[in-house]
């Protein structure tokens, strides 16, 4: 039995039965194909379960959830006294919207890394433009290189007894 929503909305349940006959004629086949028909939709869950034997009380029944649309899935209900053990296999059949998804997936990827790699580059470049004039002078240890965030629009960088104006414009903090 599964349940899922159809292209209107509303919630769509269905069910099929295995080995419905055991006399009379040939025996049918072990398994039991249900379909969704033109659905786009994931089925929300599907249930699987076998009979008990005579006597027995536990119900046989385990539930999957969020099964893809266009694709096979193949339950082994085995150990039978252990639903929490039962294996389903997905089987997905490759159309060429999987490819396109790929291929569209891959290019927002491609897309940001470029945008990344950009705002990196311009801002090396902004950084190496800022300091480049201060690195031909030398701190000497002790010296304090920026003064604090609160400080007018132009901060100044001290070096050994020297004032050099840096405009707020080199600065991190001015970008933001």
């Amino acid at each position: 039995m599964y349940t899922t929503l159809d292209s209107n909305g509303y919630l769509k349940n269905a069910s099929a039965g295995q080995l419905s006959q055991s006399a009379y004629f040939s025996l049918q086949l072990p398994y039991t194909v249900l379909g969704l028909g033109r659905s786009a939709n994931f089925l929300d869950h599907l249930y699987v379960g076998i009979p008990r034997r005579p006597g027995e009380t536990g119900i046989r029944k385990q539930e999957w959830t969020a099964i893809i649309p266009n694709s096979q899935l193949i339950v082994i209900p085995y150990p039978h006294n252990e639903p929490r053990s039962w294996s389903a296999k997905l089987y997905l059949t490759p159309s060429n919207s999987v490819l396109l998804t790929a291929i569209a997936l891959i290019g927002v990827c491609v897309f940001i890394l470029v945008i990344i790699g950009i705002l990196h580059w311009q801002e090396k470049v902004r950084t190496h433009t800022c300091y480049s004039a201060v690195s031909i002078l030398k701190p000497l240890p002790g010296d304090v290189l920026f003064q604090t965030e609160g400080e007018r629009k132009s901060r100044l960088l001290t070096t050994s007894s020297r004032w050099i104006p840096v405009s707020l414009s080199c600065s991190p903090l001015a970008s933001r």
